[in-house]
């Protein structure tokens, strides 16, 4: 991780040092919060990208992904909490490790411009981490119909407990667990 970390300690944009300061400001208060601490969420993000690579070797030798169906990821990964929890805290991390995610993170912000006090309806689907989620509760009106799925229990209660910690005023949401196949929405 030290060539990331290098890449990430040499951008000088003042934006983004602020975003990051902010974020993990913010982010060691919700994880205190919740008695978790912000060496478990390193250590999330540390497991992620080791899992990462390994199974980029994998299918590099093999061809496939070491969990090749939807089944066997659910049961590993999906619908096992603390496996979900790691990931998605080690996600969370990547906003701010990886240029990509932040740029991508980025460039949402500034599409939620165009809704900004809006009321719409929204979907969310697979929130995560739950910080894209958050994102757009501050842009959208407070009026807005927001639908939240994901198949995995864990991404959605910590989804719902990152919204009630920043967001605790936003209360129209409907926050489902579930396929995203078996959805039905107008």
């Amino acid at each position: 991780q030290k060539k990331k970390l290098e890449k990430v300690k040499n951008i000088t944009s003042k934006d983004f040092l602020q975003h990051a300061n902010r974020f993990v400001s913010n982010y060691s208060k919700y994880l205190n919060f919740n008695g978790i601490s912000f060496e478990d969420a390193i250590d999330g993000y540390i497991k992620m990208c080791n899992n990462m690579l390994k199974s980029q070797i994998y299918f590099i030798k093999n061809g496939t992904y070491p969990t090749n169906n939807q089944n066997e990821a659910f049961e590993n990964i999906y619908n096992n909490e603390t496996e979900m929890i790691s990931l998605v805290m080690g996600l969370a991390l990547s906003q701010y490790l990886w240029t990509s995610h932040y740029n991508m993170f980025c460039h949402f912000k500034d599409y939620l411009n165009n809704f900004k006090s809006k009321e719409i309806k929204y979907l969310e689907i697979g929130p995560g981490h739950g910080l894209f989620l958050n994102e757009s509760l501050k842009q959208i009106s407070k009026k807005s119909d927001v639908d939240v799925i994901d198949i995995s229990p864990s991404s959605i209660k910590m989804s719902k407990n990152i919204i009630e910690y920043f967001n605790p005023n936003f209360s129209n949401i409907n926050y489902l667990i579930k396929d995203i196949i078996e959805f039905d929405t107008d």
